[in-house]
C-alpha cells in the first residue's frame, strides 16, 4: 500500500512537472482541475484524516505522560 501511494505520488509529481515545463505555469490550474487528479485528491482524504488523528492522539499521550513524569526523588 505504501509503495503504491509513493509511486502514485511520484507519477503525479512527474506529470505535473512535465505539464508545467511544456505548457507553462498558466496551465498548472488546468492540470489540477482534471477529473483524475481531483479523484486522486479525494481518495487521499480518508488516509490523511486518519494520519492526522493518529498524530493528535500520539501528541496528547506524550503530553499526558510528560505531565505525570516522576522525578528522581519519588
Amino acid at each position: 500500500m505504501q509503495v503504491t501511494r509513493r509511486t502514485l505520488a511520484g507519477v503525479l509529481a512527474v506529470a505535473f512537472a512535465v505539464n508545467l515545463a511544456v505548457m507553462g505555469a498558466g496551465a498548472a490550474l488546468a492540470f489540477y482541475e482534471q477529473d483524475l487528479v481531483q479523484t486522486l485528491f479525494w481518495l487521499r482524504l480518508p488516509g490523511d484524516t486518519l494520519l492526522g488523528l493518529g498524530a493528535l492522539v500520539f501528541a496528547v499521550d506524550v503530553f499526558a505522560k510528560l505531565r505525570r513524569q516522576r522525578t528522581p526523588d519519588e
